[in-house]
């Protein structure tokens, strides 16, 4: 039997925001890799996002 499985992937900071960082779909019984990430998640002292940087290019 094969269904897919959802998969959502996020992080949370000290102040509760969320930055969700892939969604994508797994076939059941599939061992291959479905995503990958390269990426800086840039907080300020407290904890906080404050923006992310990939390479080195500031995206948000």
């Amino acid at each position: 039997m094969n269904f897919k499985a959802e998969i959502k992937n996020f992080i949370t900071d000290s102040s509760g925001n969320n930055l969700f960082i892939g969604v994508g779909q797994l076939p059941f019984q599939n061992e291959r890799p479905i995503t990958r990430f390269n990426f800086i998640i840039i907080t300020d002292k407290k904890g906080n996002f404050t923006g992310v940087r990939e390479e080195k290019q500031l995206i948000v």
